[in-house]
């Protein structure tokens, strides 16, 4: 299942739909319909502080469908097994020469956020952000039985396969980067 649920994240940014109609990774999930709000669980970007600082950020201000706050903290970041050193160096970042707390990370009060290589990732530069204590709800796989047909002047050709599917019902406590 850990598997199919990495296939889903990779596809997550252009095929993978949930509960609300949007990518899984999308810049404009909805909340609080009453008042039209939006939220992102979507970062792109060169991996760097400036950039894992707004997916953390975006983690903490995640909200449920009613606009309330989730009381989220980032606990873990799924890469590339290349990528787990500048993920690493990134989050163990110093603060800059000449403040008042210049050998702490700027990401010590989120405790230690925990970097996964994952080989399924299909991409050296695609990354995921796991929160805290926060379920994503992941229905059980279901086979979909797929048929095609094919018409030109040669043949006839008829197709079907069975494929293993599932969805997500809700992207909170997840953030998608796409780097470059």
């Amino acid at each position: 299942k850990q598997r199919l649920m990495i296939d889903f994240f990779n596809g997550g940014f252009t095929t993978a739909w949930t509960g609300d109609a949007q990518f899984f990774f999308d810049s404009d999930h909805p909340y609080d319909t009453r008042k039209g709000g939006t939220q992102t669980n979507l970062v792109t970007g060169t991996v760097s502080v400036s950039m894992a600082n707004t997916a953390i950020n975006n983690i903490i201000d995640q909200r449920d469908s009613l606009g309330r706050p989730l009381n989220l903290q980032p606990a873990e970041v799924l890469c590339y097994p290349s990528a787990v050193n500048l993920w690493k160096q990134v989050l163990n970042t110093a603060a800059e020469y000449g403040t008042a707390d210049r050998n702490a990370s700027p990401f010590k009060d989120y405790g230690n956020i925990k970097v996964t290589p994952c080989p399924w990732i299909d991409s050296t530069t695609k990354w995921f952000m796991r929160a805290n204590d926060y379920d994503t709800y992941f229905s059980d796989p279901v086979g979909i039985q797929t048929k095609t047909s094919e018409t030109d002047s040669h043949a006839l050709r008829l197709e079907a396969w069975m494929a293993l599917a599932f969805w997500a019902e809700k992207w909170q406590g997840w953030i998608g980067g796409l780097g470059t």
